[in-house]
């Protein structure tokens, strides 16, 4: 609720009318009120609610078992946080692999490693056998040099290394879109792309996160089946164990997973097409890069069911 999180950047906000949803929201937050610490590591869950920790208290609430794997029913189902381990990101990374004809997923603060396996190691679709459609909308696009940079100092300092754009994009499944806005101040400033653009710029209203707040991840949005998580954590280790957060996992509602999906595909086409504008204008053979080309060859990624050009064809025809 302030201005950079609604006219600053990608955001999304719950209505909850179902009473047993609500009501547990209402349980939870009335004990955030009381300004919780989590509990000791192996400390014993004591009988009184209000004597537990955080972290106790929401996995005692919870209705979800995490070792038994996928929901099964159309449901409507709540996960907290913080939590006294980060084994919900594997939950989520499963149900991310049991996938069967499309996946979008939004990383406003960088993918968990366990995420990111899913990604780059990607399922066959059912219909065709060939790996199906993963569309990432990522908050940044960082260098070469500042992605191996900030790897090489995660490694020498033992830490989990961060995931970012270079990690996705030689799977040919992958389809990637960046927070971005046209500036005209590319390499190349081309008079037919700056005489049909307006010049964009920032709100200003945010300093750390530009573009993409939205966190979501929709599980074969257009099946009879699909799966949307969605709320105010990163899928990410330090708002799984340390942050308030909480998520939605809503399987079956198809009217929901449509206004997800909608909504996704708004914000993806919006930052990709800046996106491969901002690649024309970085490319040395600029007048080429720019215009159709004079044969069909162009088509061909629309026709090779292992590329995200033809997947997305087939699950939008």
């Amino acid at each position: 609720f302030t201005a950079g999180g609604i006219f600053g950047q990608s955001n999304v906000g719950h209505i909850v009318s179902d009473e047993s949803i609500a009501a547990t929201y209402l349980t939870y937050w009335e004990k955030l009120c009381t300004d919780p610490k989590k509990a000791r590591k192996n400390s014993q869950i004591p009988s009184d609610p209000t004597q537990m920790g955080i972290d106790q208290f929401i996995e005692e609430q919870e209705i979800i078992n995490f070792d038994d794997g996928p929901i099964h029913d159309a449901s409507t189902n709540v996960i907290f946080s913080p939590r006294s381990t980060t084994d919900v990101l594997q939950w989520y990374a499963d149900r991310i692999g049991e996938a069967r004809s499309s996946i979008h997923f939004t990383a406003a603060f960088g993918v968990c490693e366990k995420i990111s396996e899913e990604f780059n190691n990607p399922g066959p679709s059912e219909e065709t056998g060939e790996p199906f459609l993963r569309h990432i909308l990522l908050e940044s696009h960082p260098s070469k040099k500042k992605s191996d940079t900030a790897k090489e100092k995660a490694k020498d300092n033992d830490e989990p290394l961060p995931i970012d754009f270079f990690d996705f994009k030689n799977v040919p499944a992958n389809s990637i879109a960046f927070g971005d806005i046209f500036n005209g101040r590319d390499k190349t400033d081309c008079a037919s792309i700056t005489a049909t653009m307006l010049q964009e710029s920032l709100s200003g209203l945010n300093s750390f996160v530009d573009y993409i707040h939205t966190k979501c991840v929709l599980i074969d949005p257009l099946s009879s089946d699909p799966t949307v998580i969605t709320g105010s954590a990163n899928f990410s280790g330090a708002s799984t164990d340390k942050n308030d957060e909480n998520m939605l996992v809503i399987r079956g509602d198809l009217r929901v997973a449509d206004i997800y999906l909608t909504e996704f595909m708004r914000i993806f086409n919006h930052f990709h097409s800046r996106n491969q504008i901002r690649e024309i204008n970085s490319n040395s053979n600029y007048d080429d890069s720019f215009h159709c080309g004079i044969d069909a060859s162009w088509t061909t990624p629309y026709y090779n069911p292992k590329h995200h050009k033809c997947q997305e064809r087939l699950l939008f025809m």
